[in-house]
């Protein structure tokens, strides 16, 4: 059965809706996706635009692994979904913080969508993308992210590279 949350209340059968910050983000993404750019035009329908819409939640969220599109040598994956008008893919890598989202998409959805850091955005992904975030899996995120959610973008020195390793380790990053 696929993962709901109270934030679904309303939405048709078959899909989720996570809302969350945009922030600025550290410029690594063109860099992550140039590996792949036929399969990213592929499953978006039309070349991607460079770089990534970063989104970040108040929560953790945890991507179906069985259902995401994985290329660079199963390192990196991406899932299909929606913000607003236009399709998106959600990407993420083994380490991710399960409340960072990085949108790949062939707009540049800041300027389609009228964003500013700081703006809320919601995406719109099938159900069956999210998968259960154990009861562990959630003390562990809140311990290393629940106060620094908007922080991971931003330079906190080491921190970030720590937490994302121990989350691995832990089991609460993607």
């Amino acid at each position: 059965m696929p993962y709901r949350t109270p934030e679904n209340a309303g939405l048709e059968s078959g899909s989720v809706r996570l809302s969350g910050q945009v922030c600025a983000g550290r410029g690594l993404a063109s860099q992550h996706l140039a590996t792949a750019p036929q399969e990213l035009e592929h499953w978006l329908g039309a070349p991607p635009v460079a770089g990534t819409l970063n989104l970040v939640t108040n929560r953790p969220y945890r991507l179906n692994t069985k259902t995401a599109k994985v290329f660079d040598e199963d390192h990196k994956m991406v899932w299909p979904a929606r913000a607003g008008d236009s399709p998106v893919l959600v990407y993420r890598w083994p380490g991710c913080p399960l409340h960072v989202f990085e949108l790949i998409s062939p707009v540049r959805l800041r300027d389609a969508l009228g964003l500013a850091d700081g703006d809320r955005l919601q995406v719109h992904l099938p159900a069956g993308h999210l998968a259960r975030v154990s009861a562990s899996a959630w003390v562990v995120w809140a311990l290393l992210w629940g106060l620094r959610t908007g922080r991971y973008y931003r330079s906190l020195g080491s921190y970030p590279a720590l937490a994302e390793g121990l989350g691995l380790r832990l089991g609460a990053s993607q």
